[in-house]
């Protein structure tokens, strides 16, 4: 019998305000995937990612590796959660440990526990040095890697990130995603990430989504960036640009080496 997907969207429609945001969406990914959504403003990437975490209304089927999202009993504990924005004061005096130890899930009582997990929720973020810091006193890219400590305390088996990239230039983007990419290895994660350009997807994307309020292509990075699907996903005077100084995976160690990178462009 084979395993049930880690993903799978049925006829997923959502409308919002009388508004129709996303129109039968349909799709699956596989355990240990590396998932990216792209497509342009407005649309419904993050509407998309809230209605898989039934976050809204939707009408279709989702379902997390076999169960429905509707019976979340037990999902819990499987999925992690990186938003868009985290908006907090600064002011509050709450250090990035206790900001962790929060998230944690209810079962988990004896404060040794919770410590080993806080510990090593923040060992695979390079943020083990900082856990009696005050969150407050942190950079935006350590908050970010303490965002993705949080989503990762109760060692889910599913993490989303909602476009994590936002206002993020080139070296930070990569480092970002080397991050992830290493986390996705070692704790065998599957990894579903909204992403507002095409700029490094195809290094490291196993599946990619062109999204626009409909589902314009899916499939492979070789299969879904070419010029007709970015043409229908973001518009007529778009295109891919590719340059060869960057990095890829290599195709037997699935490590990144230098090789191919898109770039989307507007003609």
């Amino acid at each position: 019998m084979a395993a049930p997907k880690a993903l799978d969207v049925k006829n997923l429609s959502v409308t919002l305000g009388g508004k129709k945001i996303l129109q039968d969406i349909s799709f699956s990914i596989d355990e240990g995937d590396f998932f990216i959504i792209i497509g342009p403003n407005g649309s419904g990437k993050t509407t998309l990612i809230k209605a898989v975490l039934n976050l809204l209304p939707y009408t279709g089927k989702v379902s997390l590796f076999g169960k429905s999202v509707h019976k979340r009993a037990g999902l819990g504990a499987t999925v992690g959660y990186v938003p868009q924005k985290f908006d907090f004061d600064r002011t509050f005096p709450i250090t990035v440990a206790e900001a962790i130890d929060v998230a944690l899930q209810k079962g988990l009582r004896a404060p040794e526990q919770r410590k080993e997990r806080v510990d090593d929720a923040l060992g695979q973020v390079g943020m083990a040095d900082y856990a009696q810091a005050r969150i407050g006193a942190l950079s935006g890219g350590q908050v970010q890697r303490v965002l993705i400590a949080r989503a990762m305390v109760n060692q889910p088996k599913i993490v989303f990130f909602d476009e994590p990239l936002a206002g993020v230039d080139v070296k930070g983007e990569k480092s970002f995603y080397d991050l992830i990419q290493n986390l996705k290895e070692s704790q065998k994660l599957t990894v579903t990430l909204v992403s507002h350009d095409v700029t490094v997807v195809n290094l490291y994307a196993d599946k990619i989504a062109a999204l626009n309020r409909t589902l314009v292509a899916f499939g492979t990075p070789q299969d879904v960036l070419v010029a007709q699907n970015i043409k229908k996903a973001y518009g007529q005077g778009f295109g891919i640009f590719r340059h060869k100084q960057c990095l890829k995976k290599d195709p037997q160690t699935q490590s990144p080496q230098e090789g191919e990178r898109c770039r989307l462009f507007g003609e």
